[in-house]
């Protein structure tokens, strides 16, 4: 997770702060659990960032995978 890495927090430390074990950030870290928006949050606010600004961060951190195409809205 580069925002905990930025905060310059250790996966125990960050772990501490949403007071979970340090394997439920490793797993998330390394794409083994997905989370809610409410561990999301939590994770968030523990890293003492704004929503927007993760956000921003994890947008510009996506990298489109060749040949995949964006799926057509429809209304209605």
């Amino acid at each position: 997770m580069d925002a905990r890495r930025a905060s310059g927090l250790t996966q125990e430390a960050l772990s501490g702060l949403v007071d979970r074990p340090q394997s439920y950030l490793g797993k998330i870290e390394t794409y083994q659990r997905r989370l809610d928006a409410l561990e999301l949050f939590d994770l968030i606010r523990a890293l003492e960032i704004s929503p927007s600004q993760f956000a921003n961060k994890a947008a510009a951190a996506v990298v489109p995978r060749p040949g995949a195409r964006r799926s057509k809205r429809t209304d209605g």
